[in-house]
């Protein structure tokens, strides 16, 4: 490196007393030399500047630099670490150090090229004297295995709580002489749907109150309702379907708050990649493992064992993550007063979000089990709508820090979330209808069936292995729309099985379609909309990615449930039931050809954007 290089990468250092003027705030990622000019030979470096308070005549813009010595922003999809006191930006930036024991002589810090004396970035009163900032404390590297194993197990349950009720539902349905057990798939539709929900708040109160408490909070709320749901044995279907639900809840917390304790380590090279690998193919050896337990418990005791369990299982995961995880320093403290609270956790938008969400979902469940001719069900309707629309109007032109940054966000977006809507609704339908289809039809043991499964794991593994590769070769638009025909052709090949035929004909290949088609479709989509938005707000939308996985799949149960019910017969007689499986396979097809539909749409327009004229 050149001895006449004064600022690095993610650093900013200074002579003591001497001031550095930014002609662009790019600046601050590149190295700097004299560039052949003699006016910036004064840059040359002798102590860091760690901590900055920036000025800006524009009180809309309000952009953070981040510092390598502290912790990386909470909810941000950048692993870039963050500094400690809130920057804006003028158009000409100055910063400036406070005079310690040198002095540089005023004519070295005049620039010929400023049309107007900018104002100066002092350091905060935090960076006054010769306190440096706390960096983020080193663990031993047996620590640091067990963090990521904690983070990556939570990970794992929260995906084998969808799962877990598929084996147990012909047990429950007796249990609550429910005459057809598929009016039991609002009990996973719930938990999906509240699961998808709650991820946009999760990600405000890991921010406010920190990661590492909502973390521990969300799995002891999972492991009171998975013991709640569990106990309902003795008490009736509603509680089991609506302890459900509130178990999704706690599930919603730990996923985004585990995701940013693993980035607040800032892992680098082999490290980082091995690290998010690992939570990566949590998600489908969740299903297979979720599945397997409560196939296990149902076979050897009875179902509400598979719930006790797994409330054990997270309890225990709870008490090690509160001596495990590693502190980490947020980049700001909690608001003092009540009103400084509700303001950054923007609560009118939490209270209308949830709100729609909820009573809409709810009215799609509610529906296969008493029908549309109810009329609550159309009042339920309308009200979400009405908080929906609220709730927009509340985001966009009024909450001082919204949930959502709709300003920010384009049609694109909107289409995007819809394809993974779709595809995740396929998705879920394929996987409770199809279960129920070889459990009912060909009176396969629920043991067996898991083991039927077992390709929809390893085929998940191995995409999240090979995505990377795939991403970097192929465009974004292309591989979304290939990922959403494969979800197509896994949901035909169910929809046209019949009752009597071999695993490996239909079954096997359908699960490898889908297994692909899902598990590469979520990180593709994500890539997609980081692109399309400022880097400050990717952790948000990367996150609406999943609240569309979830609460798509979680409303594709609603519907299919629906169809089910008003065209197959509720009787037991095999034809009837066959009718109705067939139509709920292919409102799943109907939806992944939806799905397909707009990623073609979007691959084209793109195409035509970049074609010359």
């Amino acid at each position: 490196m050149a001895s006449h290089e004064g600022m690095f990468r993610n650093s900013v250092w200074s002579r003591d007393g001497g001031n550095i003027s930014l002609n662009s705030f790019v600046e601050l990622e590149r190295p700097w030399d004299d560039g052949g000019g003699g006016d910036r030979r004064m840059l040359y470096a002798l102590n860091p500047v760690s901590k900055f308070s920036v000025s800006s005549d524009d009180d809309n813009e309000n952009l953070d630099y981040y510092s390598p010595h502290h912790t990386s922003s909470p909810f941000s999809n950048s692993s870039r670490p963050v500094e400690r006191t809130p920057l804006t930006i003028s158009p000409i930036h100055t910063i400036s150090q406070q005079s310690r024991e040198h002095a540089v002589p005023q004519a070295l810090s005049n620039d010929a090229r400023q049309e107007k004396p900018p104002r100066p970035l002092q350091p905060s009163s935090g960076t006054q004297g010769n306190s440096a900032a706390p960096e983020e404390p080193k663990i031993p590297l047996l620590r640091e295995i067990l963090f990521v194993a904690v983070v990556c197990i939570a990970h794992l349950c929260a995906q084998a709580g969808i799962s877990q009720t598929l084996p147990t539902t012909r047990g429950v349905g007796s249990r609550f002489q429910v005459a057809n057990a598929n009016d039991l798939s609002v009990a996973i539709a719930g938990y999906a749907a509240a699961l998808g929900t709650f991820m946009l708040i999760a990600g405000r109160l890991g921010e406010t109150f920190g990661c590492k408490r909502i973390f521990i909070v969300g799995l002891g709320w999972s492991a009171a309702w998975s013991l709640i749901v569990g106990t309902s044995f003795y008490s009736t279907r509603s509680l089991f379907i609506t302890s459900r639900a509130f178990q999704g809840v706690g599930a919603a917390l730990t996923l985004p708050t585990g995701l940013e304790l693993l980035r607040a380590r800032r892992a680098t090279g082999i490290r980082r990649a091995i690290i998010f690998t690992l939570y990566a193919i949590m998600s489908p050896m969740g299903l297979i493992i979720g599945a397997l337990g409560a196939s296990l418990f149902d076979k050897l005791a009875w179902w509400s064992w598979a719930y006790w369990a797994f409330s054990i299982t997270l309890t225990v995961l709870g008490i090690i993550s509160c001596f495990i995880i590693p502190p980490v320093p947020r980049a700001k403290g909690l608001p003092s007063g009540a009103r400084a609270i509700a303001l950054e956790l923007d609560i009118p938008g939490i209270i209308t979000g949830i709100a729609s969400f909820g009573l809409f979902g709810f009215a799609w469940c509610q529906a296969q089990v008493v029908g549309w001719q109810e009329a609550y069900l159309w009042i339920i309707l309308t009200m979400s709508v009405a908080l929906a629309v609220l709730f927009v109007i509340l985001e966009a032109c009024y909450a001082p820090k919204p949930l959502i940054p709709f300003s920010s966000l384009s049609a694109k977006i909107l289409w995007i979330l819809i394809a993974i809507a779709c595809s995740w609704s396929c998705f879920g339908i394929w996987l409770f209808y199809g279960w129920q289809f070889v459990e009912h039809f060909r009176s396969t043991s629920p043991l067996q069936i898991t083991t039927y499964f077992v390709p929809f794991g390893a085929v998940g593994c191995l995409s999240v292995v090979t995505t990377p590769f795939i991403l970097n070769r192929f465009q974004l638009h292309v591989v979304l729309c290939i990922a959403m025909l494969a979800t197509m052709i896994g949901s035909v090949l169910v929809a046209t099985m019949p009752i009597r035929q071999s695993y490996w004909q239909q079954m096997f290949i359908s699960i490898l379609f889908m297994s692909w088609g899902v598990n590469i479709s979520v990180p593709t989509a994500e890539l997609m909309v980081l692109k399309l938005v400022h880097r400050r707000h990717g952790g948000i939308v990367a996150t609406l990615v999943w609240t569309a996985m979830y609460y798509g799949m979680g409303l594709g149960l609603g519907i299919a449930g629906t169809v089910e019910s008003n065209i197959g017969s509720r009787r037991s007689r095999v034809h009837n039931r066959l009718r109705g499986y067939r139509a709920a396979h292919w409102t799943s097809f109907g939806l992944a050809g939806l799905g397909f539909l707009v990623c073609l749409a979007l691959a084209l327009a793109s195409r035509r954007r970049k074609s010359p004229t």
